[in-house]
């Protein structure tokens, strides 16, 4: 009946409505974006409030958040700072940690489409929610649904970018745990305005990965209304692993690490089943270089000593750098149009977006351990061996090749009521992604099958670099991999009332209150497919109020703000979400603030709607020190719960006017992250932890026996995060010159995780692949007439690898980008119709930390690209 209830008045109200509501700064007034000067870049800083917009964080206008702080970088600072990729740009705010580094399809996140998804304190990419125009998108496939990929929206036609920092589920339901993420289109413009880019990577390596970028917007303004056009596309070049020094191989010992390069090589290394190779006095051998494994003999082997898997294998060795890259081949073309008009008391607007992005990159051939019967026409032995073997020349390298495809369409509207404003809207997106791998795939089972063939035309010789396979046995064994198609959709219909109550003597207590409906799908085309649908229907609303007025009669010195949401969800039950904040200004220039809020995160679609299996499987029991045959249930588990998290804020903004243009924000966030979802229990290791984890995971009879194994997702994970952000903003004028100061930094105090609530808590703080202690960027810019100068620096603290006994330290990486910028044209009061700038990024080209794992950097937190040029144009008429 809700529901039924909500989609009719969304419908209703969109009858008259055809557009979305405007959000933070949508309302800006029109103006170029490369060809303005208005002064230094600034870093994020904390948002100037409008009378008529929401800014995010709040669902009140004309107010800002009271219990935690909005940082916003505009589309100027944007361009001041020479980026033009979102992942850098989204990296401005140092508490919002992209989901990939520049490496992509070979972190640790097998993040092989190059997608961006924004993860706020290292909580996870799923707990940051993901706003468009304060609008909700559908999840990635790739996520499950779990994250939005922003990788295809053009930052040519970003208005400003907001972050919140604190638990908003009372706000906007689900996800918003580690905070908001809200990017903001441009859409009052009007002319054209056309920009072009070219950077390259100048590293003195071999290898490079140019991008280049176009885009143009246009725009009309008529009265009562207008609209906007933008066109986009950028093509990345791939950037081999072979192009940097310290990728090329995974021998690290040069830069003080391990040698982390595989035993599963080619040619290959054998070892025997028993005691020692015969003829050999070792229980492995190396083939040797050139051999095509036709007319081997025992005498020609290389004995060593060790197995194929020891980190001080003397043998065959294969590296990951020798056939992969480290950033792959990218295309992505975008559009993105929005209309406004006013009919009668009614304003409407409709916005329409769509990416495409194919992405393609190398990577490493198949590889296995090999059981050689005797039989086997080419073995010289005359008894069974294992051969560690790399199919690189019969299968060659992969190439993995994504298409993803993303839209979204916003239709609603806004009037006035009295003093109270009505806002409706109804949006709907899809993003899709398509996976296949080209090559580097062999099917073992018919490998194995080859193995036992006596007949040499017929028979898979594994004792040699693969040059002598024949072409019968390449077509038994060869295969491509089906395809994975992933999906994800969302419908929503809003309608929202705000406005003022009534009055206290410091000023009109404002309230909103809003009912949503919503459903999402989720679609898995492959080996097994999956799918399944979801319905949430909620209502919530928000209070503030002004509860002591200034004998001045200026703002008031103390408020109050109370929200709370309540969503149903079809598939798991039920989540009511509260928050409180407070803010007390006791002078002019200085407020001190305050909040707590419980917010929430629902389960993926995949975890409790997908089917479970069972499976028998062998493993071994600690408890009763044998190996055992038992029942694995693995899949979706339609118990699961929402993850739940309380959340603590305080912070100090100090903007005092003796001192002019500065303002100073310091905000600290404590949250307690509870019932994490695990959905990748690993039953051969968990079994040694058996009695901190939930009852019913490992099932025993009344003997101690073990008789079967639920290993399908459950709640019981938790994190404990403590984090302060700052922001320093700082203008004033020496002459003819305006000079701009900004800072931004996050100094994480806490980072702790366990598995459940009976296990001891971890520190991951600076571990490697986790949030680091302290990160901050810093900026100085200078604008003399139609020139101007930015110098940025970028500083990640030191970590550890708590896994690594050579290097365990990480040292901390401070890097510096310079951007020039000239107006060109006539000078229209500051504003110039042309730019063009050119920025290095890296400027002294410093690679970073070393870190004893493969490629020899931390993926999270550092940027083995280098130095990087680009050159920037932009004109607008």
């Amino acid at each position: 009946m809700i529901g039924q209830t909500m989609w009719g008045a969304g419908w209703l109200a969109l009858a008259v409505a055809m557009g979305p509501t405007s959000v933070s700064a949508q309302e800006q007034p029109s103006g170029s974006d490369e060809a303005q000067m208005r002064g230094p870049a600034a870093a994020a800083e904390p948002v100037a409030v409008d009378p008529e917009i929401v800014v995010t964080g709040t669902l009140l206008r004309g107010v800002e958040p009271l219990g935690a702080s909005t940082r916003a970088i505009t589309r100027q600072d944007i361009a001041r700072s020479g980026r033009t990729d979102i992942g850098e740009v989204v990296s401005l705010f140092t508490n919002a940690l992209p989901s990939r580094s520049l490496v992509s399809n070979l972190q640790s996140t097998d993040n092989f489409s190059g997608g961006v998804s924004v993860d706020l304190g290292g909580l996870g990419v799923g707990s940051t929610l993901t706003l468009l125009n304060g609008r909700r998108l559908a999840g990635s496939g790739e996520t499950s649904g779990a994250a939005v990929d922003v990788s295809t929206l053009p930052v040519s036609v970003i208005d400003r970018i907001e972050v919140f920092s604190g638990g908003a589920s009372a706000l906007y339901g689900s996800d918003a745990i580690g905070g908001v993420v809200n990017i903001v289109l441009r859409r009052d413009f009007s002319g054209l305005s056309l920009t072009a880019d070219r950077e390259s990577d100048v590293t003195g390596d071999p290898g490079s990965s140019p991008t280049t970028g176009v885009a143009a917007l246009g725009g009309l303004r008529w009265s009562g209304g207008g609209a906007l056009l933008s066109l986009s596309y950028r093509d990345r070049k791939a950037l081999p692993a072979t192009s940097r020094a310290r990728s090329q191989s995974d021998d690290l010992r040069p830069f003080g690490g391990s040698d982390r390069r595989s035993g599963l090589a080619q040619p290959g290394n054998i070892t025997a089943l028993g005691a020692m190779l015969p003829g050999l006095p070792t229980r492995s051998a190396a083939i040797p270089a050139g051999q095509n494994g036709t007319a081997l003999r025992v005498a020609d082997l290389r004995p060593v000593s060790g197995f194929p898997d020891d980190p001080d294998f003397a043998g065959n060795r294969a590296s990951t750098g020798s056939f992969s890259d480290l950033m792959p081949r990218q295309k992505i073309g975008s559009i993105y149009a929005a209309i406004d008009q006013q009919a009668g008391d009614w304003d409407l607007t409709l916005d329409l977006l769509g990416g495409l992005r194919t992405t393609r990159s190398a990577g490493f051939p198949s590889a296995s351990y090999l059981l050689v019967p005797r039989t086997n026409p080419f073995n010289p032995f005359g008894q069974d061996v294992a051969v560690a073997y790399l199919f690189a020349r019969e299968a060659g390298t992969p190439v993995y090749v994504d298409k993803g495809r993303s839209w979204s369409a916003t239709l609603g509207g806004k009037r006035d009521i009295g003093g109270w404003r009505l806002e409706t809207f109804l949006t709907a997106s899809r993003d899709s992604s398509r996976f296949r791998q080209i090559g580097g795939s062999v099917d073992l089972d018919a490998v194995d099958t080859a193995l036992a063939q006596t007949d040499r035309a017929r028979a898979f010789n594994p004792f040699g670099d693969g040059s002598a396979q024949s072409a019968a046995v390449l077509g038994q064994i060869l295969t491509e991999p089906e395809g994975v198609k992933r999906w994800s959709t969302l419908q929503m219909a809003s309608v929202k009332l705000d406005g003022d109550l009534f009055s206290f003597p410091a000023g009109p207590v404002k309230a909103a209150v809003v009912a949503q409906a919503q459903r999402t799908t989720y679609d898995v085309r492959a080996a097994t497919d999956q799918s399944g649908s979801r319905k949430v229907f909620a209502v919530g609303g928000e209070v503030l109020a002004p509860l002591a007025a200034r004998a001045d009669g200026g703002p008031s010195v103390f408020d109050l703000s109370l929200a709370a949401r309540f969503d149903r969800y079809s598939d798991f039950g039920n989540a009511f979400s509260p928050s409180v904040g407070l803010r007390y200004r006791p002078v002019a220039g200085l407020s001190l603030r305050g909040g707590f809020s419980r917010s929430f995160r629902a389960p993926n679609m995949p975890d409790v709607l997908g089917t479970s299996q069972t499976e028998t499987i062998f493993i071994d029991d600690p408890a009763r020190r044998r190996t055992v045959s038992v029942p694995l249930t693995s899949g979706g588990n339609p118990d699961l719960k929402a993850e739940t998290a309380s959340i603590w804020t305080a912070g100090v903004e100090i903007a005092p006017e003796a001192l002019g243009d500065v303002k100073l924000s310091v905000g600290f966030t404590d949250t307690s992250y509870r019932n994490r979802i695990v959905n990748d229990l690993n039953p051969d290791l968990a079994i040694e932890d058996e009695g901190i984890l939930p009852p019913g995971i490992f099932v025993r009879n009344a003997m101690g026996r073990l008789v079967s194994i639920d290993a399908r997702a459950f709640n019981a994970a938790q994190t404990s995060l403590r984090a302060v952000d700052a922001s320093l903003d700082y203008g004033f004028e020496i002459g003819a010159a305006s000079v701009r100061i900004g800072a931004d930094a996050t100094y994480t105090l806490r980072y702790r995780n366990r598995l459940t609530a009976n296990a001891a808590f971890r520190d991951d703080l600076g571990e490697l692949g986790n949030p680091r202690r302290f990160r901050a960027n810093a900026n100085v810019g200078v604008s003399i007439g139609r020139y101007e100068a930015d110098l940025f620096l970028r500083h990640i603290g030191s970590g550890r690898d708590r896994n690594s006994t050579l290097q365990p330290r990480i040292a901390a990486d401070t890097t510096f980008d310079l951007t020039l910028g000239v107006g060109l044209g006539a000078d229209r009061e500051g504003v110039y119709p042309g730019r063009i700038s050119l920025s290095v990024r890296n400027l002294f080209n410093r690679q970073p930390a070393f870190a004893d794992q493969r490629f020899g950097f931390d993926y999270l937190n550092g940027d083995i690209y280098g130095r990087a040029v680009a050159v920037k144009f932009g004109w607008d008429w």
